[in-house]
């Protein structure tokens, strides 16, 4: 929960269940489907805190700390990989 907390400046950032599950127009919905379609869902772990909103961090050698930071704002959100890498070689 580290990580997490991290993430969310102390706290673990959760998503909110109504805005998220209950909302046909949300990011969520869009991705599941894609996943669905692609053989991910079937093979995934549904077990566990299924509300929690993960993120990336890129962090550099020695005393650079954390590079880079990413915040997943809606489930299925990536990080945008040109940024990621970007980080990773100032890293």
């Amino acid at each position: 929960m580290t990580f997490f907390k991290a993430l969310g400046g102390g706290t673990v950032r959760k998503c909110n269940f109504m805005a998220v599950f209950l909302n046909p127009f949300s990011y969520f919905w869009k991705a599941y489907s894609r996943a669905n379609k692609s053989g991910v869902v079937k093979d995934s772990n549904t077990t566990g805190e299924g509300l929690i909103m993960g993120g990336l961090m890129v962090v550099g050698a020695g005393n650079k700390g954390v590079v880079y930071q990413f915040k997943e704002g809606t489930f299925g959100e990536h990080a945008p990989l040109d940024e990621v890498i970007a980080a990773a070689k100032s890293a």
